[in-house]
C-alpha cells in the first residue's frame, strides 16, 4: 500500500497526491503527464498501487506509471482510436 491519492479534472489534469512526512504529514501534489485532448473523467489505482488508469471523455484509456529517470508520472494511451458511437 502506497498511501497515494489520485484526482482527475475537467482541465485535462491528473494529480497524484503523495504523503510527505517531512512537510508535517501533509499531502504533496505531483502533476501527471497525460496526452488527453478533452477532459479526464475518472482515475483509479491498481491493487498494488504502482499504476493507475484514467478514462478520457474522448474515449481513450490511459495507463500511468512512475518514471524514475524524470521523477514524474507518465501516462500512455491504451486505445488506438476512440470508440465511434452513434448519437441518439
Amino acid at each position: 500500500m502506497t498511501h497515494n491519492l489520485i484526482s482527475s479534472s475537467a482541465d485535462r489534469g491528473v494529480i497524484v497526491w503523495s504523503h510527505s512526512a517531512a512537510q508535517n504529514n501533509s499531502l504533496m501534489p505531483k502533476l501527471c503527464h497525460v496526452k488527453e485532448l478533452r477532459s479526464c473523467l475518472a482515475a483509479t489505482w491498481n491493487h498494488r498501487g504502482d499504476k493507475w488508469a484514467c478514462a478520457g471523455s474522448s474515449g481513450h484509456v490511459f495507463v500511468g506509471t512512475f518514471n524514475h529517470e524524470n521523477n514524474m508520472w507518465l501516462a500512455y494511451s491504451q486505445t488506438e482510436e476512440p470508440p465511434r458511437g452513434k448519437p441518439l
